[in-house]
């Protein structure tokens, strides 16, 4: 069997005639393919009853979800009351999911979150979420959430109140008689406890290796991955951040930022023409402050033309189509117009059937 499918492209008509252009397109059956089924029909039964059953439900989200932010589930916490080295996580639910200019941001007593190996964020498809590993007394406060787009800002807190171990009570409930049995136990031990003090560091941020500069990184393609060293790597005040053109980095599923042992990155999954400019990486304690700088240079992508020409060099001669690329175009123009500025008259014409376009 063949499909015969006809389409005119386009009509000219003058004085000395008319032209046009038209294809047929036909498509053969291949024989040799098997339409019969070769499963039984008990095995069709059972996969017909398998499709008849209830499947969840799809939800579908438009590209483009632009409202007003809201929260589906108030921001929470594990307890609002830990003991020093636990770990603290909160999270909470927000809507709209699927919008590009919604922007969410974590804060420690109205100031920006630091950055560190002990905190990590969570920003994915509305569900937000903070996890804090061995907290110190330094971490009580009132932990915030801000979500805001272009309709709006909203935002909710909680506060969280770390024991430090010296308020913790280290008297025991046991008697003598056990106390002097433990110590027996103790002192039979082969292996014994070593203490090692933290000796606290007198070198200010330094970064060993700076950021690197990213060109020509293709849209919707390549991924943004921005690395530093810093030194020094053990240090309780140490603090760092990411800007953009000036402006502090938004919060985001795209955005994965890591600071975990003097190594500092960013990376940024599907590069957009937004994304596009000066990422500046600050480092900070209480001996000092270190600043890194990157330019990320980001190409559009590029969309094809073709012209289609329709060229009658006289009144009397009938027209003919011409259909060549942009490029290929140009680059003909500009031959034809160097031959007709070093040439005598006449020496540069095309003839209708040379040009290749029945």
């Amino acid at each position: 069997m063949f499909i015969p499918y006809l389409c005119f492209f386009s009509r000219a008509r003058n004085a000395a005639g008319e032209t046009s252009c038209s294809s047929t397109l036909e498509v053969l059956a291949k024989s040799s393919i098997i339409t019969d089924s070769i499963i039984n029909a008990q095995g069709l039964e059972s996969i017909q009853q398998l499709e008849r059953q209830k499947r969840h439900e799809v939800v579908e989200y438009a590209s483009y979800d632009s409202r007003p932010p809201r929260f589906v589930s108030r921001l929470r916490g594990s307890a609002s009351r830990l003991p020093e080295g636990a770990s603290a996580h909160f999270e909470c639910q927000i809507e709209p999911v699927n919008d590009p200019d919604l922007v969410v941001e974590i804060l420690h007593n109205g100031q920006p979150l630091k950055t560190g190996s002990r905190f990590r964020t969570l920003s994915d498809f509305g569900y937000v979420a903070l996890d804090i590993a061995a907290l110190v007394p330094e971490d009580s406060g009132v932990y915030s959430v801000r979500v805001g787009n272009r309709f709006g800002e909203i935002s909710d807190s909680v506060e969280l109140f770390v024991v430090g171990s010296g308020a913790i009570q280290s008297e025991t409930g046991y008697g003598v008689e056990t106390l002097q049995r433990l110590s027996a136990l103790d002192r039979g031990r082969v292996y014994g406890r070593v203490e090692v003090s933290e000796q606290r560091t007198t070198q200010r941020p330094v970064f060993t290796r700076p950021l690197h500069n990213l060109v020509g990184l293709r849209e919707g393609v390549d991924p943004i991955h921005l690395e530093a060293r810093l030194i020094p790597i053990a240090s309780d005040s140490m603090r760092v951040d990411w800007f953009k053109d000036g402006r502090p980095l938004p919060t985001g599923n795209r955005y994965h930022l890591m600071h975990d042992f003097g190594v500092v990155s960013l990376d940024i999954r599907k590069v957009e023409a937004t994304d596009a400019g000066t990422y500046t990486l600050v480092a900070s304690s209480d001996l000092g402050q270190a600043t890194t700088t990157a330019v990320v240079d980001v190409k559009g992508k590029k969309k094809g033309c073709f012209v289609l020409l329709i060229k009658s060099y006289n009144y009397h001669q009938r027209p003919f189509f011409f259909c060549t690329s942009r490029r290929h175009y140009h680059h003909r123009h500009h031959k034809r117009r160097l031959a007709d500025h070093h040439s005598v008259p006449g020496a540069h014409q095309e003839s209708p059937s040379g040009s290749g376009g029945q």
